[in-house]
């Protein structure tokens, strides 16, 4: 039997915001169980003592209480771009301390740089290519029979082999979503601390967005079967938490039937939750049944109104198609104000190759839907509030963008990348010469001033969303 820790770079909680427990860490770890192994989740979110503490000590702190649980695996699943710098030094700390530890990366940032990880990081011993169950129920027997953790019959892996050469092997298909044993709550270290609990009603997506990397985990989309997510909600209701669910969901409301199947589900339980999804993929007259079910909270991904920003994206490709998702984004926020469902949309204006034009179009955009929710406010006298985000755009290892970065530096394109990143994360710096960074900035603050805020919102917004990787030594 291998005993498998998880553990994790530092999380810096801000304002009140929610904490989330690992749903990776917690799905693996109970498919290792159900496959004999031992597992235990370090998660230093939910440590006390070690909050506002600088983070080189805390990272030593995490590295020195891997000792003490002395695994035989080390699992490092890696969600954000900011990881990268966090997971060097922190893979150095542990082994240093446990030098015959096997220690393995995985997630959608990992996954990407393997190559790069293995070449620069000794550290590491490999990584987990998409999705990991089968990849580390086998490096777990290897490891237990005192081999190597890499081995050509581990699926889904990079490692190195005995003479220093990477190897790569082919992915096994994933479990069905049926395979999955029940989640085992009882690996969390301390499942009082949470206020969120992330859940996935389905994974991977069909529209193919060119800075998307749903497709670099989740090449195929599959839905979580319906018996199994009553099932999930029963285990986390024995539990007693008072969650408050994420559901993530690239194509939530897609199917209708699928949709009031859920939501009778969720009706009947007594948590609360928000979700994701496309403007041009839930529909307005779904709203109502969903904040029946308890969702107080909707996040969409606009990323932008103006045809030639999304067409460069690949968002919409034809005029109509962008007429179409512009109506449907007022509809959406329209029903939403109605049904005291507090909407969040994010853009990534300015895209690379973007003009001013394309900007002026998204704010005037999103200028019409604040003004829109506040006359829906009025007329119904409940106000949830509603938010804009926007955000930085990226080239994501694994995404159609990445793979075109000379193309995309044809039209203007600049970029910046911290070199002591081992995922590569590279951030948009000019989208044009009639772009640049100041005037993205600028953009950017005129979105987050058309934000409307009521204590209702604020507090929803602040309970649902995780908390923010640290992003320096303090």
């Amino acid at each position: 039997m291998a005993h498998v820790l998880f553990t994790n770079v530092p999380l810096l909680r801000t304002c009140i915001g929610g904490l989330c427990p690992s749903l990776t860490f917690l799905q693996l770890g109970s498919w290792l169980c159900a496959h004999g192994h031992r597992v235990t989740i370090q998660d230093v979110a939910v440590e006390q003592e070690l909050k506002g503490r600088p983070l080189d000590e805390v990272l030593v702190a995490i590295a020195e209480r891997a000792a003490q649980v002395a695994p035989s695996v080390i699992g490092l699943s890696c969600k954000v771009p900011a990881d990268g710098r966090l997971t060097r030094m922190l893979v150095r700390e542990i082994k240093q301390r446990l030098p015959d530890v096997a220690i393995v990366l995985g997630g959608i940032w990992a996954s990407p740089c393997h190559r790069d990880i293995l070449a620069t990081m000794p550290e590491v011993d490999a990584v987990a290519l998409g999705e990991g169950e089968r990849a580390l129920t086998m490096l777990c027997e290897r490891v237990e029979r005192g081999l190597p953790p890499g081995g050509p019959e581990v699926p889904g892996l990079a490692y190195r082999d005995a003479t220093g050469a990477i190897v790569v092997t082919a992915q096994a298909p994933p479990p069905a979503p049926t395979e999955h044993p029940p989640l085992d709550l009882g690996l969390l270290p301390s499942a009082d601390a949470y206020t969120v609990f992330p859940y996935l009603t389905s994974k991977g997506c069909p529209y193919e967005c060119s800075f998307c990397v749903e497709c670099v985990i989740f090449p195929e989309h599959v839905e979580t079967p319906v018996r199994r997510l009553r099932r999930d909600l029963e285990v986390l209701e024995r539990f007693g938490r008072p969650w408050f669910l994420w559901l993530s969901d690239p194509l939530f409301g897609a199917r209708a039937q699928r949709l009031e199947e859920i939501c009778r589900i969720l009706g009947a339980s007594r948590f609360h939750f928000l979700l994701e999804s496309r403007v041009d993929v839930l529909r307005p007259e779904q709203i109502p049944l969903l904040w029946e079910a308890g969702c107080d909270l909707i996040y969409f991904g606009l990323e932008s109104a103006s045809f030639d920003s999304l067409r460069r994206v690949r968002k919409v490709r034809t005029r109509p198609a962008h007429q179409r998702y512009l109506r449907q984004a007022r509809e959406l926020i329209r029903a939403c104000m109605e049904h005291d469902v507090t909407p969040v949309f994010g853009v990534i204006n300015p895209v690379p190759g973007d003009r001013l034009d394309d900007l002026r179009q998204t704010y005037a955009f999103l200028k019409d839907l604040a003004e829109l929710a506040r006359s829906t406010a009025e007329r119904c006298g409940t106000d949830p509030g509603y938010h804009f985000y926007a955000f930085d755009y990226r080239f994501l290892r694994g995404t159609p963008d990445f793979a075109r970065l000379d193309e995309l530096q044809e039209l203007g394109a600049t970029w910046q990348q911290d070199p002591a990143d081992i995922y590569r994360d590279v951030v948009i710096h000019d989208a044009s010469p009639e772009v640049p960074r100041a005037v993205a900035l600028e953009f950017q603050r005129r979105i987050r001033a058309l934000v409307h805020t009521t204590p209702k919102g604020w507090e929803r917004l602040q309970r649902s969303f995780p908390p923010q990787p640290l992003g320096g030594l303090g």
